[in-house]
């Protein structure tokens, strides 16, 4: 159930004026805390260029609050309630981006662990283009169990990581019985691009499956790669002589 304080600066019918007037009110209240995310919604829905960012500099620079704020962070277990602070945090300026950025990582390779389940996947290809750029997931923080994981592949294809070993290791999802984890691994290796002649081959080999799906996926990893290794290429020919390398 949502506190009378939340819902207070929630509530469309009262004007924003009355809303900032009692926002100043709970800047020193006990029960500040609780209120965060709701504070952090009234200022996403009314920027501060509308009555001034005055509000926004009372919560940035509240030691109180930040020392508290952020003391909870470092106890949370929740990857999930974790990255909802941390988001938080930095729409408070309580944390900057260089700060939150080994905290998103650490989160992201609990998360890997399976099961990962969709909410798991949800939440680190949640995090955005240029916080998934950056975070530069490596072969060690990936468990073996997650390249056999539909979500743990998903999520790895969001992160796109440019580690060797994890574009190795995903090309040995190709060859899964499975058609939805082959399909998966070629959909996720499509957007790494790698360059390693192991995993170019390995998509090669893919166009001979009976499935449909991990087929035609491997196929459009291989028209977004465009191999030009006379290895790969023969290995197209030998696989699938009805494929159009139309790159060369």
């Amino acid at each position: 159930m949502r506190g009378s304080e939340a819902c207070f600066l929630a509530n469309n019918r009262i004007t924003v004026e009355c809303r900032r007037e009692y926002f100043k009110q709970l800047i020193d209240n006990p029960r500040f805390l609780s209120t965060l995310t709701a504070i952090d919604s009234f200022f996403l829905a009314h920027p501060a260029t509308s009555f001034g960012a005055a509000p926004v500099g009372q919560v940035r620079d509240h030691v109180r609050a930040r020392s508290v704020a952020l003391e909870l962070f470092s106890q949370l277990e929740s990857p999930v309630l974790r990255l909802e602070m941390l988001r938080v945090a930095r729409s408070m300026g309580w944390i900057s981006a260089t700060e939150a950025l080994p905290v998103q990582r650490q989160v992201v390779a609990r998360v890997l662990r399976p099961p990962v389940y969709g909410e798991g996947r949800n939440l680190i290809c949640g995090l955005g283009p240029d916080v998934l750029e950056r975070i530069d997931i490596r072969a060690e923080d990936v468990p073996a169990e997650a390249y056999a994981d539909e979500y743990g592949i998903q999520a790895l294809g969001c992160l796109r990581p440019t580690d060797e070993r994890i574009h190795e290791r995903l090309a040995k999802s190709l060859f899964d019985p499975r058609e939805w984890i082959a399909r998966l691994a070629a959909i996720a290796l499509k957007g790494m691009r790698p360059a390693e002649l192991d995993v170019q081959l390995a998509l090669a080999k893919q166009l001979g499956r009976q499935g449909t799906e991990p087929r035609q996926w491997a196929g459009e990893a291989l028209r977004a790669l465009k191999p030009s290794n006379p290895r790969v290429l023969a290995a197209i020919r030998e696989t699938d002589p009805s494929f159009d390398i139309d790159w060369l």
